[in-house]
């Protein structure tokens, strides 16, 4: 199954069991994922330099109402 996929699947499940055991309004969920074909590539043999590849990751946040919702488009760093 590709990661899309599993998150398409998986993210409405898992909010489910957190509103089920009442913990929506005290939980944050934060979600990321890592490139891990960038291994060796341009001869880095460790992940601690920021190419365009490793930078175009999406990130997925779920937070209690208490925070305004928001989305960024641009990069920051």
């Amino acid at each position: 199954m590709s990661p899309a996929k599993s998150l398409t699947e998986n993210w409405p499940k898992l909010l489910k069991l957190i509103k089920n055991t009442g913990l929506e309004k005290d939980t944050i969920i934060a979600f990321t994922d890592d490139h891990g074909d960038i291994f060796s590539e341009r001869s880095l043999w460790y992940k601690t330099a920021w190419f365009e590849n490793p930078s175009r990751v999406p990130m997925l946040f779920r937070a209690p109402k208490k925070f305004a919702p928001n989305c960024v488009s641009g990069l920051y760093g």
